[in-house]
């Protein structure tokens, strides 16, 4: 048993002598592709120069959709929307947080927060879904109010995590949601778009399968074509050898000598 084990341990040994270059490469590859891979699942965050804590509002758009579609041309078939004609309804979900280190209170706001909708043609109503507690739900709701193609807060009052989403309803896709707003100690607002977020990460692990693969597949070329030479080299010693061995044999024969007839009378 123990003579079994060594010579398959020793063939193990033999084997991996003789794919050392194969090895280093597959080696290689693998490390690029696991470092790649961590730098998409695991970025490093931007370094500031300074580490003062800041006043931060954050605007996410969840995402925005289309209601009802109308496949016919016939006139009289109207989609309403509390008795007002509506042609192109599309339903917009934001939520806006606090995610800074201090509370953003009333009197932060040099004038109204104002959310347009622009490329639609009015927003036609606008739903508190979410909110981190009841305070801030009845706040918004006393305090918001619809003019043309834009949602208005007057204003609003968020400690440092809290947050609260708005669903809107308007005709017309928007084709770009802007913010006009002044709020104290609070220069721009961080926005983020959660679809656009969402469609990176696919292309992202998408293009790192695609490269996985790639990888692999050259990884794969180069142990055959190793392999091939070596069996190559293998079988190109192994015929020279035989040839070898064969004019050997062919020349010892010759060296002997026949006997001849008069050889044979003496005999």
């Amino acid at each position: 048993m123990k003579h079994i084990i060594s010579i398959k341990a020793g063939n193990i040994k033999r084997w991996f002598a003789a794919h050392t270059v194969a090895l280093e490469i597959v080696k290689l590859l693998l490390a690029a592709i696991i470092g790649w891979i961590i730098s998409f699942v695991l970025p490093t965050k931007p370094v500031n120069a300074s580490n003062i804590q800041q006043k931060e509002l954050t605007s996410t758009l969840e995402y925005s959709f289309r209601l009802v579609e109308k496949n016919v041309n016939d006139s009289k078939l109207q989609i309403l929307y509390d008795g007002y004609p509506v042609d192109d309804p599309w339903l917009t979900c934001i939520s806006i947080s606090n995610s800074g280190s201090y509370a953003i209170i009333q009197e932060d706001f040099q004038h109204d927060f104002n959310i347009i909708f622009q490329g639609s043609e009015k927003v036609l109503g606008a739903r508190i879904t979410k909110t981190s507690n009841r305070h801030i739900f009845e706040e918004i709701q006393i305090k918001s109010k619809i003019d043309d193609d834009r949602l208005i807060i007057e204003d609003f009052f968020l400690n440092p995590g809290e947050s609260f989403s708005i669903s809107i309803i308007t005709n017309g896709k928007p084709s770009k949601i802007n913010y006009d707003s002044r709020i104290s100690g609070i220069s721009e607002l961080n926005l983020i778009n959660r679809p656009k977020e969402k469609e990176k990460s696919f292309t992202i692990v998408r293009n790192v399968i695609i490269a996985f693969c790639v990888l692999l597949c050259v990884g794969v070329i180069v142990i055959i074509y190793i392999y091939q030479k070596r069996e190559s080299r293998s079988y190109s010693n192994c015929v020279t050898n035989a040839d070898t061995k064969g004019n050997s044999m062919f020349g010892n024969s010759m060296l002997k000598k026949e006997p001849t007839m008069d050889e044979d009378v003496d005999k």
